[in-house]
């Protein structure tokens, strides 16, 4: 226990050290004595008990909602039910925290494994003895220590406030009576959705490397289509909280009703580009006309640039949409279909998934499709031709990016 503590402390007075050292070493002894007497052991958990009160672990972060939520984050464990539901209590997940920058060193120092069974903060909390006589050893009073620490964990009760930035529900509870509930996020179920999403594609690409490789004659795996992903905070995510900087960005899962579908889908017989996407669809017509602005923008930086190629990625995404639901049609679909090209059945239909796997040639000619596509649809907007064989090359590759969703 005591030697991770120590451990912990000792790298980082080996980063700051480094850090100073770099900036001005010509003080580097002065430095070294410096640092000895800040990272002692005793010395620097005293002054990170000190600096606890400006950092808040919570499970549930308001901010994620609104940056400008002042509403007060706050630590929620359900109880464990098998009643079906994905919620707080039904997943095992890791706590999240924020405060200023200068603090987080406190967070990673509380969140220390010890023994592989509980961190710091759960010592603290349950009053460990060898803790309480290390803490002691040092010449610390360990009530004093515990208190502050565990002041990053409870809040009292009368001072929890919500705010209006926040989406805000009525829940009916009977007899014509409701509940106004603000709804919080939850972000350690947030990255643990992104961690088992992320473990999910990289079992599946090991599984088609294996098949591409013949190391297996037959393999399984799952995948989640539809996703989408959402990031908060713009460039200072850690103003969110310390799982928003470590995640990025979040997965979302499609949660929408049920459409009505009128009539079956419409093979293709031919060309899929030709018979099944339409240019007029209005995400495509959404998406041209934000392009257009960027592309006739006099801004020639990075941020056009990037505008550029999210817009390009969003057009993207929409015919790989499309294409998804042919991939989820009946395998054998394009069986009747004699003229459809053969590169267009193994992307489209699921009876060709091991061909989809085994031959990469197809992917080179479904991207370079999609790039003419998206040309042509778009000089067809604006009613003249800007683009050329260079600008081809470059959405094809952008389409590539995306090779893991076709």
């Amino acid at each position: 226990m005591i030697k991770a503590i120590e451990e912990y402390i000792d790298e980082r007075k080996k980063l700051w050290l480094d850090k100073k050292i770099k900036s001005n070493s010509n003080d580097a002894d002065a430095l070294r004595q410096t640092a000895e007497i800040l990272f002692s052991y005793g010395n620097w958990i005293q002054d990170a008990s000190e600096r606890a009160g400006k950092l808040k672990i919570v499970s549930h972060v308001p901010k994620i909602t609104h940056q400008y939520a002042n509403a007060s984050a706050f630590i929620y464990t359900g109880i464990m039910c098998n009643d079906g539901y994905v919620r707080t209590g039904n997943i095992a997940y890791q706590n999240d925290a924020y405060g200023t920058a200068a603090v987080m060193d406190v967070y990673s120092f509380l969140s220390i494994q010890l023994d592989g069974q509980y961190t710091v903060l759960d010592a603290f909390e349950k009053g460990d003895l060898s803790l309480k006589e290390y803490i002691e050893s040092l010449g610390l009073q360990f009530d004093t220590v515990r208190e502050n620490f565990l002041k990053t964990k409870y809040q009292e009760a009368d001072k929890l406030k919500t705010s209006h930035l926040l989406k805000q529900v009525f829940f009916p509870v009977g007899d014509n009576q409701y509940h106004l509930l603000s709804i919080v996020s939850a972000t350690g179920m947030m990255a643990e959705l992104n961690r088992r999403i992320i473990d999910m594609r990289s079992n599946a690409k090991m599984c088609r490397d294996k098949i591409k490789d013949n190391s297996v004659l037959q393999t399984s795996y799952q995948q989640i289509s539809n996703l989408t992903k959402i990031g908060f905070g713009g460039s200072k995510p850690q103003n969110i909280s310390s799982i928003n900087q470590q995640c990025g960005v979040f997965f979302l899962l499609p949660s929408l009703p049920p459409q009505w579908q009128e009539g079956t889908l419409r093979l293709p017989t031919e060309d899929f580009f030709r018979q099944i996407l339409n240019a007029r669809d209005p995400q495509f017509q959404c998406e041209f006309e934000l392009l257009q602005r960027w592309i006739n923008s006099t801004l020639r930086n990075k941020s056009n640039r990037e505008s550029i190629k999210r817009h390009i990625l969003r057009l993207v995404d929409h015919v790989l949409w499309i294409a998804q639901q042919y991939q989820m049609h009946p395998a054998g679909w394009s069986n009747s279909q004699e003229y459809l090209p053969m590169y267009q059945k193994i992307w489209l239909d699921a009876a060709y998934s091991h061909e989809r796997e085994t031959d990469n040639s197809w992917r080179e000619m479904i991207a370079d499709r999609i790039a003419r596509w998206i040309i042509m649809s778009w000089e067809q907007y604006v009613g003249k031709q800007q683009f050329g064989d260079e600008e081809i090359h470059e959405i094809k590759r952008i389409v590539l990016t995306q090779e893991e969703n076709f």
